[in-house]
């Protein structure tokens, strides 16, 4: 890995680019992360959950990926979750009022948007909304990882087998 310089002219070792996505259908969600360095897929993983919903899954892919970080790496998420983005810049005032909302309603999915909230800490992150389904061939990825982890769903009166299934690609 060469040394590039970030938008904020520091010497970087490693710039990423990460796609997520998380989804939720019948019962089981999944979320799904591809990281890629100049175009290129270097690592993938993806994982499946009951009672959840398709927002927890979404924050779980950024959450994961992250993880699997450096501190104090460089990278930008590539997210087709609105929600993900547009909550992201109320982390900061949340975390400041004790992460509750100002009319002190409390914060859908707190536990994971806390999570979230210290790993960005480690990190340069910068956040880029992609549209769903639009043919970004990582993002489709991360959609197809998100089926597959999914699963075929159980047939009535048989146990699924949950659990993170992930796939790792390295170049």
């Amino acid at each position: 890995m060469g040394n590039d310089q970030n938008s904020r002219g520091k010497q970087c070792v490693d710039e990423f680019e990460i796609y997520t996505d998380g989804s939720f259908k019948k019962g089981y969600g999944s979320w799904a992360y591809v990281v890629t360095q100049k175009g290129e897929a270097l690592r993938e993983a993806s994982g499946r959950a009951k009672k959840t919903d398709s927002n927890r899954m979404e924050f779980q892919a950024v959450i994961e990926s992250l993880k699997t970080l450096t501190t104090g790496t460089t990278v930008t998420i590539f997210t087709d979750s609105r929600v993900l983005i547009e909550n992201v810049p109320l982390f900061s005032e949340w975390k400041s009022q004790n992460w509750v909302k100002k009319n002190n309603r409390p914060i859908p999915n707190v536990d994971l948007l806390k999570n979230l909230h210290e790993l960005i800490q480690q990190h340069h992150v910068t956040w880029q909304w992609v549209k769903a389904h639009s043919g970004q061939k990582h993002n489709e990825r991360c959609d197809e990882l998100c089926i597959l982890a999914r699963g075929p769903l159980p047939t009535r009166g048989q146990q699924p087998t949950l659990g993170p299934q992930k796939s790792e690609v390295t170049s």
